[in-house]
């Protein structure tokens, strides 16, 4: 039996939704976001700030609904368009799109309530799409008189833009996993701001995304080793199994002495473990590299040594 879970996921976008004369395009852009918001829930532990959550295991498939929103605090926008996938195609994989379109009952970000009360999608047209080889989505609202859209509430993000499926599988095995927002050049999440304002159309191109997905930590995932046939794990100086400050501080200690010409204490696995950026020695750019590492690890980002 699967578990259904509401998961309100986030990603931060900068894009150009201008006002209509505005010169100051890049001062205006930061200030449209896409976003994501994980809510506390039993079956996970949450960071809202990075929107990192963690799994310890998995018994049974979990159902995870996740909700989109868009802030543009200028209003200026007539096309919004998020795209999204999953990095794992077999262990995370989203399954559907809840389109505000076909069923226009509860409110969105862009709804419309007509003098009887009831919501309507008059004057907007969206599309949407779920690539199941890719493991991709993509939802368009567009303002279909080229005005800029409406918000329903009091603000943009007031309510939901779009919200998709995705199933963690009963087996995915331990690691980072993400949901995010795509930034290729070719299919990239952004927004429109083309807008009329007295029979005059002011055009203003797409900007490149600023993005960041929702993490999802199952279980105890170990970084990558660099090593060639040796028993070690790179940056894991003091050998418990994992990467984290402990190590950094190992390494800080040991290039002291070689600084001021104490006796070493690093076996020949340790000196191998702690040069992380395989320069032949341990020093503090080791140490510091660690800590990067160790950083991303801790706030659920994908770690790289690179």
């Amino acid at each position: 039996m699967k578990k259904s879970l509401s998961l309100l996921s986030a990603a931060v976008l900068t894009a150009s939704c201008l006002p209509f004369a505005d010169t100051n395009a890049n001062a205006t852009a930061a200030a449209a976001s896409f976003y994501m918001k994980v809510p506390v829930s039993d079956a996970y532990e949450l960071d809202a700030e990075t929107n990192f959550i963690k799994i310890d295991s998995l018994d049974e498939d979990i159902t995870v609904t996740a909700n989109i929103f868009f802030s543009n605090p200028t209003n200026s926008a007539w096309s919004v368009s998020p795209k999204w996938k999953s990095t794992d195609d077999e262990y995370v994989t989203i399954t559907k799109v809840n389109n505000p379109f076909d069923t226009p009952t509860e409110p969105f970000a862009y709804s419309v309530k007509g003098a009887d009360g009831k919501l309507s999608v008059d004057g907007l047209s969206s599309n949407y799409s779920v690539n199941s080889k890719y493991n991709s989505c993509n939802f368009t609202v567009r303002s279909q008189d080229g005005m800029a859209l409406t918000p329903y509430g009091s603000t943009s993000d007031a309510y939901p833009l779009i919200s998709f499926e995705f199933t963690i599988d009963a087996d995915t095995p331990d690691g980072l996993y993400k949901i995010y927002f795509t930034e290729d050049a070719d299919n990239s999440t952004r927004c429109a701001m083309d807008a009329t304002q007295n029979h005059m159309i002011y055009s203003f191109p797409d900007c490149p995304p600023d993005v960041s997905g929702l993490t999802i930590r199952i279980g105890e995932p170990t970084p990558p080793s660099m090593g060639t046939g040796d028993d070690y794990l790179l940056g894991d100086v003091n050998e418990d199994g994992k990467v984290d400050s402990a190590d950094a501080s190992l390494v800080l200690a040991e290039y002291g002495l070689i600084q001021t010409g104490g006796t070493l204490t690093f076996t020949g696995k340790q000196k191998k473990a702690a040069d992380v950026n395989k320069d032949g020695k341990s020093d503090s750019s080791d140490a510091s590299k660690i800590l990067e590492y160790y950083g991303a690890i801790s706030t659920g980002k994908i770690p790289s040594w690179d």
